[in-house]
Order: structure tokens, then sequence, then C-alpha cells
């Protein structure tokens, strides 16, 4: 081997090595990045004070269709959700499969409500298409329900986008986005239908009580 070859040895061992922890991190059914993907993207853009928006989406009444139909239909919405988001996102952004039905879109804020509405109309059109006509004309599929074994009609598959941002001086963390973001979806899955909600707050409570704690354990 020769000297030159040497030395370019390292950066070849480290460009795979990154390369193999990318196919690790990779959801298998979608192939899109998974959490720690997101959380290096994320901390790497807060740490930066880059714009940065986090479009979180989440399948209302997914659990039940998937035990009413099975997996295999089950998958084939995932793939159709994982799609959308890439058609939607093209060049703006990066998706994120994070386990199960929940995805992520990061972006920048002045791009993120375009992508989110676009991604709920592109489910909303598409989603009668994924059930057996019988249901369709119910409303609803059958099913059990986890809590307490008794027979539930659950209602057809929603979409719940949210979107949390940097864009208020006091957010900072990834740990304050994830904060913002879940109660983003507890105000969302209020509402019936597919849906849409972007955090527009300059100040948030959540962060401001994060700040105190980290103060008082630094105090300790």
């Amino acid at each position: 081997v020769d000297s030159d070859a040497l030395e370019e040895l390292p950066a070849l061992v480290g460009a795979l090595c990154r390369l193999r922890a990318g196919d690790l991190d990779s959801q298998p059914l979608t192939g899109l990045p998974g959490s720690a993907a997101l959380q290096r993207e994320c901390e790497r853009r807060l740490v930066r004070q880059e714009p940065l928006a986090l479009v979180s989406f989440d399948l209302r009444h997914f659990k039940a269709f998937n035990d009413h139909y099975g997996f295999d239909r089950g998958d084939r919405i995932l793939k159709f959700l994982a799609n959308l988001l890439e058609e939607v996102v093209k060049d703006g952004g990066n998706v994120y499969h994070v386990g199960g039905d929940d995805f992520c879109i990061v972006t920048e804020p002045g791009r993120a409500d375009e992508m989110a509405q676009a991604a709920v109309a592109g489910f909303d059109e598409a989603r009668d298409g994924f059930y057996d006509d019988e249901d369709l004309r119910r409303g609803y599929v059958p099913g059990l329900s986890r809590a307490t074994g008794e027979v539930f009609r659950f209602p057809l598959m929603t979409l719940t986008v949210t979107c949390a941002t940097n864009e208020a001086e006091d957010v900072r963390h990834l740990g304050q986005l994830a904060i913002i973001t879940a109660q983003l979806r507890q105000y969302a899955k209020a509402a019936s239908g597919s849906t849409y909600v972007r955090d527009r707050r300059l100040v948030h409570d959540v962060a401001r009580s994060l700040q105190i704690r980290e103060k008082q354990k630094g105090g300790e």
C-alpha cells in the first residue's frame, strides 16, 4: 500500500463509520432517518441559533386501523405518509420517522405552514382509499378498547400536525421544543378531523420554568 493511500485511510474509515451509523438509525420500513438523527439536527440548529421549525405528525386512530386490517395494510399507510412528507418537503427540509406512526420534519419557520397544510390536504385526499367501503359507510372500524377490553367504535384516521419553533427568545433547548410539541398535540386532539396547530407564543412558561430549574440545580 502506498503512502498516499495510508494517509487517506483514516478519513475513509471515518466516512464509512458515519455511513454505518446512519444506516443503523434509519427506520427499516420507510428508510427514513430516526430519532437519533432528528435529535442531532435539532441540537445542531439550536446551538448555532439557526431558524428551526419542528413539525410533528401523528396518525390518530392508527392502532385501531392496524388491529382491524392487519400490519400489511398498516405498513402501506406508513409508507404512504413517508412518501407524502418527502414530496411535501422536497429540498426545503428533512423528514424523520421517529417510530410507529410518528414522523417529523425539520425546516425553517417560514416554510413550515405550507408544508404542514400540504401534508394534511394530501393525507385527507388519499385516506379513504385505505379503508373498505363498508367501514367508510359506517364511518368507523370496530375494535377492542385496550383499556377496558370492550368493543369500541374507532373513528377513521386523521392526521394531527403541530409546529414548534425557536422563534421565541427563551426557546434554546430540544427539551423545550419537545414539551411545547406535547402541549400542542393535546390542544390539537380536541379538534375533530385532521388539523394543524402552530405555536405562536413569544414567551413560553415551560421554557421559563426549565431555566429556573437549571439555575436551582446549579446553586445546589
